[in-house]
């Protein structure tokens, strides 16, 4: 799961700014809401046009970069980077836990439809991936399954998401660890979900064509949302 995130250059955050789920001390009163010390759930609160969006959209930047899922595209093209900013690129900084695994991914992009130009993989604390975009000849990569690989069709994709597609499926392998966590990652909202696998659907009709208002319900209560729902007619 997602216990850090930081990004600076994007939207309106000039400076950076920094989300940390391993700080429990804030919670001391409120023990249900953590688990295996990670802050599981959490509240954003924050007046109108405070960047609360621009924070949601901030972290799911990594699905527009590293999926073929709907991005709700319109949400990014317009003001991606940050004009008080003085480089001319975002810097997005996550860091996940798996079973004991932590994995840190760093990457550098400057708009909303261009690959990374710069990609840092660092799993339990040791940099195992570090390249700079179209420089092939100073990647630094120690993975398991990239000896053998063949480079010659690596063109205009993060290289995260080249090796997902290259390395065969191994259990508890870091690249397919962290790519089945953000293939899994959704923001929903009635009209403005991100990660869903659906195009030019609203949340609500997926859930009622395919029957799944009872699956949807128990969603909801395992994070804590207790709602008993019905369809209104």
């Amino acid at each position: 799961m997602l216990t850090k995130f930081s990004v600076l250059g994007f939207k309106g955050f000039s400076k950076k700014i920094t989300l940390d789920l391993l700080d429990i001390n804030d919670y001391r009163y409120n023990t249900n809401l953590i688990q295996n010390k990670i802050v599981k759930n959490s509240l954003l609160f924050g007046k109108n046009g405070s960047g609360k969006s621009n924070l949601g959209l901030a972290i799911f930047d990594i699905v527009l970069t590293l999926t073929n899922y709907d991005k709700n595209i319109e949400k990014y093209y317009q003001n991606y980077l940050n004009l008080e900013y003085k480089r001319d690129y975002a810097e997005f900084d996550y860091t996940f836990q798996f079973d004991g695994m932590v994995i840190e991914y760093i990457y550098y992009k400057k708009d909303y439809d261009t690959v990374p130009i710069y990609e840092k993989l660092i799993v339990n604390q040791e940099t195992v991936l570090e390249y700079h975009f179209q420089d092939l000849e100073h990647l630094f990569i120690k993975i398991e399954g990239t000896d053998s690989l063949n480079w010659e069709y690596f063109d205009h994709m993060s290289i995260i998401h080249y090796l997902a597609s290259r390395i065969p499926k191994a259990k508890n392998h870091p690249i397919h660890v962290l790519m089945d966590f953000i293939n899994s990652m959704v923001w929903i909202k009635k009209d403005d979900s991100i990660g869903i696998k659906y195009r030019n659907n609203e949340l609500n009709d997926i859930i009622l064509r395919n029957n799944k208002l009872k699956d949807f319900e128990t969603f909801l209560k395992s994070n804590g949302i207790t709602y008993h729902l019905r369809i209104w007619t």
